[in-house]
């Protein structure tokens, strides 16, 4: 089985120029930038394919830039190609992306957003002198141990991304940061380069920048996801619109799991990611990682063509297509035990009727179900076998049967089948 996931980069994946081959190659790019000026009140066009580097590496610039890349490389996908993915996951910045991808945040509110991240964040790492470097070569708990011991005072280090098995980047002060580069430089077979950022991103240094930014999540009206969205926290999905600011908020302060992320994505297995946006930073990291996952850029029409070409993945599979549909299979196929009719009516055919709407809702949206759909589902079809007064050990079999076949247990962590079966 073919299962498709879809990455986003963060702030490092922006050149000048980036997004200009689209833009030139599909309608739906120009207006995706187009849109992105009339939002920000600015060329988005001139900043990404003319603008000077040193304009386009600030961060309140970079970020809102790297959104629109992504959105508009990931509306000609679905316009070229449309093939839904399993999974969507993004590297810091990217993981807005990610959420937009899934309707959980529209367009013009992710714009929004990330321009004022990039500003609290620029303003946080100017109130002191930040560093982050990348380290490779060496276990991460040796990496941890060496910052705890080089952080003193309010002069602190810490492990900002988990990248992949072989790559750490640590940040922080900047006297600590090169302190631990230091360190590391004298151990044999050990790489630590110091990158070209001074702000000390996913560190407690962005307090600041973490509580003005909840400030402004807290305006916005979010959506469920309509794919599963992999946090960079805890490396899950998210299991409701209620997560995410919260959790948008601690990925400004805590380390970017990504080598988890895409852990996570192995353990589902997920044979095929499109990079989609702006170079192939987070390919590379899957290639060093040598993962046995297929791995396509997007981010010109060579790229769309190369996709299109691929007939793995035009087969591959989309996420969770039974789920409604599985119950409404169920609740019609088990034998009813109950010959009440005013039971039957209120207890089966109304229920029914309900998944019945719920599936043309998605069919007619060509939409996957989102977990309010997907649980009240579930729900229905619970009444539905009560009241036909289905065993219980059948109907845990049957509760077990959708879970396993549909994968969704992970986006339900907190279930319990005593739940479903009364």
């Amino acid at each position: 089985m073919q299962k498709l996931a879809f990455l986003f980069p963060g702030q490092g994946s922006q050149y000048v120029g980036m997004g200009k081959k689209l833009f030139k190659e599909f309608k739906v790019a120009q207006k995706t930038f187009e849109e992105a000026s009339d939002i920000l009140g600015f060329s988005m066009q001139e900043l990404c394919f003319n603008g000077n580097s040193d304009i386009l590496n600030q961060t309140e610039n970079t970020q809102p830039a790297i959104l629109t890349v992504s959105i508009a490389a990931l509306r000609v996908y679905m316009e070229e190609l449309g093939i839904n993915p399993s999974y969507c996951a993004g590297h810091s910045l990217g993981e807005i992306s990610a959420l937009t991808c899934a309707k959980a945040i529209d367009f013009s509110s992710a714009l929004k957003l990330v321009k004022q991240r990039g500003r609290f964040m620029q303003e946080a790492a100017n109130i002191g002198s930040g560093a982050m470097a990348a380290i490779s070569g060496i276990g991460s708990n040796i990496i941890e141990d060496e910052c705890i011991k080089h952080s003193v005072g309010r002069n602190i280090v810490v492990i900002s991304n988990y990248n992949s098995e072989d790559q750490i980047v640590i940040s922080g002060d900047s006297d600590a940061v090169h302190s631990v580069v230091e360190e590391m430089k004298n151990r044999s077979g050990v790489r630590a380069t110091l990158l070209k950022v001074s702000a000390p991103f996913h560190t407690p240094i962005m307090k600041p920048a973490a509580e003005k930014f909840k400030e402004e999540l807290q305006k916005c009206d979010f959506n469920n996801p309509i794919y599963p969205v992999i946090s960079n926290v805890d490396c899950c999905p998210y299991r409701s619109k209620d997560e995410i600011a919260e959790k948008l908020v601690k990925q400004i302060l805590m380390p970017v799991r990504w080598h988890g992320c895409i852990g996570y994505l192995m353990s589902k297995n997920v044979n095929n990611v499109l990079e989609i946006g702006p170079k192939t930073v987070l390919i590379n990291l899957i290639k060093r990682g040598r993962y046995n996952i297929r791995t396509f850029p997007f981010e010109s029409k060579e790229h769309v063509e190369k996709v299109k070409m691929d007939s793995n993945l035009q087969n591959a599979s989309k996420y969770i297509p039974n789920v409604i549909t599985k119950c409404m299979a169920m609740a019609v196929s088990i034998k009813n035990n109950n010959w009440d009719d005013e039971a039957y009516q209120n207890g089966v055919i109304k229920p029914y009727r309900k998944i019945k709407q719920l599936y043309e809702e998605i069919e007619k949206k060509e939409m996957f179900p989102d977990l309010i759909q997907m649980r009240e589902s579930l729900e229905m079809l619970r009444l539905i076998l009560e009241t036909k007064k289905v065993c219980i050990n059948e109907q845990e079999e049957i509760f077990r049967e959708i879970f396993e076949e549909t994968e969704i247990i992970d986006l339900f962590p907190e279930f319990q089948m005593d739940k479903y079966i009364g």
